[in-house]
């Protein structure tokens, strides 16, 4: 398909999109020409299978959104810092959400030993000293991908920017989800 008829479908589909929008729930998009106000800030992967807002029925405005490759949590990447000062101070969301998906690209270009553009590596050389850290003896894919999102959950825990906003905020909390594109579903781990 050719970048124009690419264009034209999005552009066709946001027309068919926002009229159903305006048609279904005026008032979500008047409240959204006003300003927003999420209660849930979204750490998750870039994979385009894992769109929050569609896979939690969420209308747009009700989830602040961070995504990159593996659903990484790091203190040196300027992106998510921003984003989490920006959202625990200012629109002071109340849950952070870390998501982490089955069939994670990032997390099987980690674990697979392979030579990538120095760019990759830099992203991925962390989640492969995290899983290199494991007990168990050659866990499944899914299961390192589990303990993936729940290091990044313990990372964002210990994150300078969420310590200080938890101790303005006691009903902040941060959890981890998983999600089966397969199926569809998500999980708390």
């Amino acid at each position: 398909m050719k970048t124009t008829e690419i264009l034209n479908k999005i552009l066709t589909n946001n027309e068919a999109w926002a009229s159903e929008m305006s048609n279904k729930y005026a008032q979500v998009l008047e409240e959204n020409g006003k300003g927003q106000a999420p209660k849930i800030l979204w750490i998750g992967c870039a994979d385009s299978r894992v769109p929050p807002g569609m896979i939690t029925e969420s209308q747009p405005g009700q989830i602040f959104v961070h995504r990159n490759i593996a659903n990484v949590v790091e203190e040196s990447d300027e992106s998510l810092n921003s984003v989490l000062e920006y959202a625990l101070f200012y629109l002071k969301v109340d849950l952070v959400v870390v998501c982490g998906h089955y069939d994670c690209g990032g997390v099987k270009a980690a674990v697979s030993g392979d030579t990538f553009s120095p760019y990759i590596s830099k992203w991925i050389n962390p989640i492969q000293k995290e899983l290199k850290t494991l007990q168990k003896a050659n866990p499944t894919h899914n299961e390192l991908i589990v303990a993936h999102t729940k290091n990044q959950v313990r990372k964002l825990n210990q994150h300078h920017i969420f310590q200080k906003a938890i101790s303005e905020n006691n009903n902040l909390e941060a959890i981890g989800l998983i999600y089966d594109p397969a199926k569809g579903k998500l999980n708390r781990v």
